[in-house]
């Protein structure tokens, strides 16, 4: 298992130096190339309107890395405990006026000898929050954490089934919105397209013909209200309305059985 976190704060190194000034110090090995997204100065649960704190924008960002040797807990053991880890210094060029560059320290476990693999490790960095909404789809959907088997073999094919819904349900969260217009094909079987096709009809609206209006529909079965002024649907909404559509689906299927 390797680790790849971001630094917070500028912890004192094996050898007295600071983390910070040891990445600052180091030479440019290259640049990348990020979109950066757009961060409110409201928190979530504030109710007077979100003030917007930097604007979406691509970012010029130099790279540094350099091998660390970090101090580990508790501090006063005798021989001390100590990680060699590899630190990934990101700081912008040219931020726009009026605007914080950014910098970001990443420290992983993994080694780090080119631009192009500290590039990479700031890739993996900037996934966190979709591997964050997995494992929320697998704890508050699935329920995996309410799974009662008394055998480790059981549990993990339990587990195995339960990753690939996860999987799924967050495809189609995340197609739905960054690539709306794709053909449904794309994400739904034949049945399924009927089972959503008649369900939107039974409520007056058209049958599906696009990506972001299957997936609005199975949010729909979930619960979610298709109101003007509502959020895209999240992926708790869309797991509730992928189990209902499966089990629809499941009986469209023993229907055509029987006929």
């Amino acid at each position: 298992m390797e680790l790849v976190v971001r630094a917070q704060h500028n912890r004192r190194l094996a050898d007295g130096r600071r983390l910070f000034e040891v990445a600052r110090a180091t030479a440019s090995r290259g640049s990348v190339q990020l979109q950066v997204d757009g961060q409110s100065l409201r928190t979530k649960t504030s109710k007077r309107p979100a003030r917007l704190g930097r604007a979406a924008r691509a970012a010029e960002l130099d790279l540094r890395y350099a091998p660390v040797t970090v101090r580990g807990r508790p501090a006063d053991v005798d021989p001390p405990v100590t990680l060699e880890l590899t630190v990934v210094h990101a700081l912008e060029r040219d931020p726009p006026k009026g605007e914080k560059p950014l910098e970001w320290f990443v420290l992983t476990t993994l080694s780090v000898a080119s631009a192009e693999q500290a590039a990479e490790i700031l890739r993996w960095y900037r996934l966190r929050w979709r591997i964050e909404d997995w494992n929320r789809v697998l704890k508050s959907g699935c329920k995996i954490d309410e799974l009662g088997h008394h055998s480790v073999e059981r549990l993990e094919r339990a587990i195995a089934i339960r990753l690939v819904i996860a999987w799924r349900v967050m495809l189609m969260t995340l197609l739905g919105r960054e690539a709306p217009e794709l053909p449904p094909e794309l994400l739904f079987s034949d049945v399924e397209l009927r089972v959503l096709g008649d369900y939107a009809q039974s409520r007056r609206r058209p049958r599906p013909s696009s990506l972001r209006a299957a997936v609005r529909e199975v949010a729909i079965l979930g619960g979610y209200t298709n109101r003007n002024h509502d959020p895209p649907p999240g992926h708790q909404l869309m797991w509730h309305g992928y189990a209902k559509l499966t089990t629809m689906s499941f009986a469209y299927t023993l229907r055509d059985e029987i006929e």
